[in-house]
């Protein structure tokens, strides 16, 4: 899952998005870049740590304000297995883009 992640944030760190983005972001990623050079073909791990990502939730405060995301909202795996296509909502980016808050 921690591959998964990373390849998420490079992602996100190679589109430039502004610091606080304010629409949630369309990753198209090959799955066997998510995958890693272990993982199964079938892409079966995949979809796991995908759901689990989708579980996961994040939060704190900003400016005094309470904030709450996950850090994937919507997944699909397309084009016969080879392309994931991965939302990621704002709040997601924003940590995902904060070395210190991610490493």
């Amino acid at each position: 899952m921690v591959t998964v992640l990373w390849v998420i944030a490079d992602k996100i760190d190679r589109m430039k998005l502004k610091e606080n983005p304010d629409n949630s972001v369309w990753l198209k990623i090959p799955s066997a870049k998510l995958r890693g050079t272990e993982g199964r073909d079938d892409n079966v791990w995949l979809r796991k740590c995908l759901d689990r990502l989708s579980e996961i939730r994040i939060g704190g405060e900003y400016r005094g304000d309470p904030w709450g995301a996950v850090m994937v909202s919507e997944w699909h795996i397309k084009e016969g297995g080879t392309v994931a296509e991965i939302l990621v909502p704002p709040a997601a980016v924003q940590t995902l883009r904060a070395p210190d808050q991610f490493a």
